[in-house]
């Protein structure tokens, strides 16, 4: 029964994002411009993921914490707080956007690690 609950909820986030999967470690393409400090990102098939961001000045944060994707936003819970982000996914891009700066992530694949 667990298995059929973890397969169900993986084939949701590939309905929901239009990803082949958001699960997995997405780097940030800086080849876009992008304006979002996020530099790495590892999303778990269990809800949790960790952030790595950079700030220029040799400022950098790592975060951690939930996330859900639905109806094309990806929810970010960290320490009680949120932030939403609108997700368009295509293939191994995937572009953030929040507070109308945007970044484009490319999905890092098993050999790349």
């Amino acid at each position: 029964m667990r298995a059929v609950l973890c397969l169900s909820s993986v084939l949701v986030l590939i309905v929901v994002s239009g990803c082949s999967s958001i699960c997995g470690t997405w780097t940030a393409d800086k080849s876009s411009g992008s304006d979002n400090p996020i530099a790495s990102v590892s999303f778990c098939q269990d809800g949790t993921f960790t952030a790595h961001a950079e700030y220029g000045n040799n400022r950098s944060h790592a975060i951690s914490g939930h996330y859900e994707v639905e109806d094309g936003k990806l929810v970010l819970e960290t320490e009680g707080h949120e932030r939403t982000y609108d997700i368009e996914c295509k293939g191994d891009k995937l572009t953030l956007t929040h507070e109308g700066k945007s970044g484009t992530m490319v999905k890092m694949k098993k050999r790349d690690m």
